[in-house]
């Protein structure tokens, strides 16, 4: 499914914007990123709040043949090792007054397909809490986000 970074998803409830839905039909930005994005992102996407379920896992598209990894590992260079399963789950990250949402397959798509998500989503990942905690549900409340945790009116 593909979605333009910085999209409106739902702006009804809450302010909530697309980042990292990439299609191969549709150009996306490439560059680097710095590892210590990728590492928090990676941190927020190894227990990910869902406030809804996705249905089965969405294969990359990019990845002609295989579909791309099921699973990404990361050993961070301060040791230990995080694992995330691709494809089958959103992060939630609280911005500025917006929720950003992306699928986990984001550390995939920025791991072997180069994708750079926008700068203010970075600045976001950089800035979240940790998932989970009492700062990250106070910060997903304060843009709205236990909106998505009842069903539309």
């Amino acid at each position: 499914m593909h979605s333009p970074d910085l999209a409106v998803i739902d702006d009804q409830r809450l302010k909530l914007i697309s980042i990292g839905w990439l299609d191969p039909e549709h150009s996306f930005e490439k560059g680097a990123v710095d590892e210590s994005f990728f590492a928090r992102l990676m941190s927020l996407l190894v227990n990910p709040w869902q406030p809804f379920a996705a249905a089965g896992r969405h294969p990359c598209s990019f990845c002609r043949f295989s579909g791309g990894p099921g699973t990404v590992r990361y050993r961070p260079p301060r040791g230990g090792e995080m694992q995330v399963d691709v494809g089958a789950a959103n992060v939630f990250v609280p911005g500025d007054g917006v929720l950003y949402m992306a699928p986990s397959s984001i550390a995939h798509y920025i791991d072997a397909h180069q994708y750079r998500p926008p700068d203010e989503f970075i600045a976001a990942v950089l800035a979240c809490p940790d998932m989970r905690s009492i700062d990250y549900l106070r910060a997903i409340h304060a843009v709205g986000g236990m909106a998505l945790t009842k069903p539309p009116v």
